[in-house]
C-alpha cells in the first residue's frame, strides 16, 4: 500500500508513471505490504487463472525474492517505472512478510518515483518491448520452490 500522496501522470521515461504529490524525505517509506488492500499469489493459484487474468498479473506483479509469492500493489504503486537510477528501493532492513520500499533519496513535488526493477530479476532496458528479461513470470515460477499461500 502507497504511504504517501502520489498521482499517475505521463511518463517521459514510459507510458504512465507514479509522481510524488508531497515532499518525500530520504529513508521515509514508501510501500508496504498490506493484507486486503494488495494481493498475493502462490504458483499453483497463478496457474489456475485464465489467460488475460494471468495477462494482468504478468503486467504490474512481481514474484517476490522474500516468499516465492506473485505480489501486486491494489493501489497505483504498479505505475512506479525502471530506472538504473532509482529514487525509490528495497529498505536494507527487512520487515515482513514482504520488506518495505523506502526514498533512496529526498524526492520533491512532481518527482517521478523510480525503481530499479533488477530487483525483481527484470530490466526493460534489456528487452524494452516486453518489459521483462527474456523469461516471464511463467518462467521465473517453474524455477521457485513451492510455497504455501499466507
Amino acid at each position: 500500500m502507497l504511504l504517501v500522496k502520489t498521482r499517475k501522470g505521463k511518463s517521459t521515461v514510459h507510458g504512465t508513471g507514479l509522481f510524488a504529490e508531497q515532499f518525500i524525505p530520504k529513508g521515509t517509506i514508501i510501500w508496504r505490504y498490506v493484507a486486503g488492500h494488495d494481493a498475493i499469489l502462490t504458483r499453483e493459484q497463478y496457474e489456475g487463472l485464465g489467460r488475460e487474468e494471468k495477462e494482468g498479473w504478468q503486467r504490474f506483479a512481481y514474484v517476490s525474492r522474500f516468499t516465492g509469492l506473485l505480489v501486486c500493489s491494489g493501489d497505483a504503486y504498479v505505475f512506479m517505472n525502471h530506472s538504473h537510477r532509482p529514487n525509490v528501493g528495497v529498505s536494507p532492513r527487512f520487515e515482513p512478510p514482504e520488506g518495505v520500499d523506502v526514498a533512496l533519496c529526498d524526492i520533491n513535488p512532481g518527482d517521478e518515483l523510480l525503481f530499479d526493477y533488477t530487483w525483481f530479476g527484470e530490466d526493460p532496458c534489456c528487452c524494452p518491448e516486453h518489459g521483462r528479461l527474456p523469461e516471464d513470470i511463467d518462467v521465473v515460477f517453474r524455477s521457485l520452490p513451492t510455497v504455501a499461500a499466507r
